[in-house]
Parts: C-alpha cells; structure tokens; sequence
C-alpha cells in the first residue's frame, strides 16, 4: 500500500502519462473505502473470461488501501450509508468465477450462488 510518503508498487502516479487524467481519493473522505472495494470487485470481474489476467497482488494491495482508509479516522466526518456500500459490493459480486478476495459472507458469485437462483451460504437474497 502507498502513501505520499512511500509510494508503492502500483502507484499510479509513475505509470501516468503526461497530461493524463487522475482522480485521488484520500482516506479522509468516508466514501474512499467503499470505493477501492468496489474498484477490485470490478477489476477482478473485468479479467474472468478473458485473456486479461486479473492483477492479484494489485487486487490485494487495493483491498489493504481500503482497510486503512476506513481505520484512518477524520473527526466528526460523515459515514457512508452503509446498506448502499453493502448492495454496491454485493451486485457487483454478481456471476464472478471465483469469491472475491475480503468480501465477507455469501454473494452472488458462482461459488455462493445455488441452482434455482438462491444465494448459498448466510445470504438470503435471491435476483
């Protein structure tokens, strides 16, 4: 994981090309946790099924980001509504090969789903 101080492996800043847009999020804004989350979910459903890799360790290392984004703590900040962080991460769960990484309990990818469209494990939502 990064930091101003020490960047780390996957620092976008280096990799930018010149004039490339960037968009940063710190750990001061409630929302970033949820966000990095997500952004893994969607990175590892963006490589299943095709000939891109999904970039584990990348995986990884966003998801450590997030753990220390949300214990990173702002005084008298905002919290995120939690129940549309949790149906954020669970529907973008949805049809993923393999559980994703950090994403605690049943969701909706092929490993937790169940024939007949129920969700396996603790989840009890159907879709």
């Amino acid at each position: 994981m990064g930091t101003k101080n020490d960047p780390g492996k996957y620092d976008c800043y280096v990799k930018a090309g010149p004039d490339q847009p960037l968009f940063t999020l710190l750990a001061g804004d409630p929302w970033a946790p949820t966000l990095v989350r997500l952004w893994a979910l969607l990175k590892q459903r963006d490589s299943e099924g095709t000939s891109r890799k999904a970039s584990g360790p990348k995986i990884a290392e966003a998801l450590a980001c997030a753990d220390a984004m949300a214990a990173y703590s702002i005084p008298d900040a905002d919290e995120p509504d939690s129940a549309l962080s949790y149906d954020l991460y669970f529907s973008a769960t949805l049809f993923l090969d393999e559980h994703p990484p950090g994403f605690e309990g049943a969701c909706l990818c092929n490993v937790c789903r169940v024939p007949g469209g129920a969700v396996g494990g603790d989840g009890a939502r159907g879709f």
